[in-house]
Parts: structure tokens; C-alpha cells; sequence
């Protein structure tokens, strides 16, 4: 029982550990300009670069995978926000995977609503993120306008997505209301 109890305390430190450590993961910095890549959406079979968005639209790159637990609690807030603020940031989700069926599924269970890719050759990722890093699903990093990273975390809530765009976009909070002038 003892080993038990001391195995599982050691377990909870390695990944309390990987938590805290998640910038050691990481192989880009924020003020730095975004790597480009090219991939194919899994959906739409539409290849997409991060640079066809520059100057038009921020950019969240979210890494992901079917099997992450993290992963599933974001995309709700996700889906949510990229349909109030579809006019100002571009959500480009990128599936770790290799089974396009599995990712198509999963997009239409979770109603995705955004471009989904895949990148089971780990090309884009690993420019990202250092290969092998097993604490690093979910990433999302937040890119300008001008194409640099200017957020990074690892899971990301729903409110804290918000605030990133409307700290970078100047959106309001309710894009859809309309003020009155009285005078």
C-alpha cells in the first residue's frame, strides 16, 4: 500500500512537473515571427499557409490530438468565439493524427467550425515544438496580424481566447450590438 501511495505522489510531481516546465517545450518565442507552413485542411482538402492570413486576420494555431482530454474542453469555447469574432480571427487547428476519418468525425462530433488539419508527418509541429515533448498537446499560439506570436499557452480557456482578441483586434466585447447616439 505504501508503494502505492508513494508511486502515485511520485506520478502526480512528474506531471505537475511537465506543467510547469512547458516552456522548455517550446521552439518559438513571443515577438518572433510565426514559422509558415503549408498543410492541407482535413475537411475541405484545401491547402492552407499561415501566411495567406497575414495583414487580414489574427491567428490561433491550435495543436491537437483526438485522444487529448484538454483538447475536447477547449474546442467548445472555440467554436463559440470563432463564430462571434469569424471576422477577425482565423482558428486554424492542427490534428497531430493520421487517420482523416477519425479527424473528420471528431470535427463534425464537436461541430467545428473552423479549418481542421492534419499534420501526421509532425513537419509543422516540430517547428513549434520540440519533438517528442509528451506534455504539449493542447498548444495554442496566438499570431498578429504582421505574422509574429505575441500569445502562447497550453490549454487555453474560453475567456482568455476572448480577451487575446480583444486585446489584438480591438473587438468589442458583444461584436453585434449597435450604440445609439441620444442626442
Amino acid at each position: 500500500m505504501r508503494k502505492l501511495i508513494f508511486l502515485t505522489f511520485i506520478l502526480a510531481g512528474l506531471i505537475f512537473a511537465e506543467q510547469m516546465n512547458f516552456s522548455e517545450y517550446l521552439l518559438v518565442e513571443i515577438n518572433k515571427k510565426a514559422p509558415d507552413f503549408s498543410l492541407y485542411d482535413a475537411i475541405k482538402r484545401k491547402k492552407h499557409k499561415i501566411s495567406d492570413n497575414k495583414d487580414k486576420k489574427i491567428v490561433l494555431i491550435n495543436f491537437w490530438a483526438t485522444y487529448c482530454g484538454p483538447c475536447k474542453q477547449e474546442f467548445p469555447g472555440f467554436v463559440k468565439l470563432y463564430e462571434k469574432y469569424k471576422d477577425r480571427i482565423e482558428i486554424v487547428a492542427i490534428s497531430i493524427e493520421k487517420d482523416n476519418k477519425k479527424i473528420s468525425e471528431f470535427a463534425k462530433e464537436y461541430k467545428l467550425n473552423f479549418p481542421v488539419f492534419m499534420d501526421y508527418t509532425k513537419i509543422c509541429i516540430n517547428q513549434y515544438i520540440r519533438p517528442g515533448s509528451t506534455a504539449a498537446l493542447p498548444t495554442n499560439i496566438l499570431v498578429d496580424k504582421a505574422g509574429n506570436i505575441v500569445e502562447i499557452a497550453n490549454t487555453l480557456e474560453e475567456k482568455k481566447l476572448e480577451e487575446w482578441i480583444i486585446k489584438y483586434t480591438g473587438a468589442e466585447t458583444n461584436p453585434g450590438s449597435t450604440k445609439k447616439n441620444k442626442e
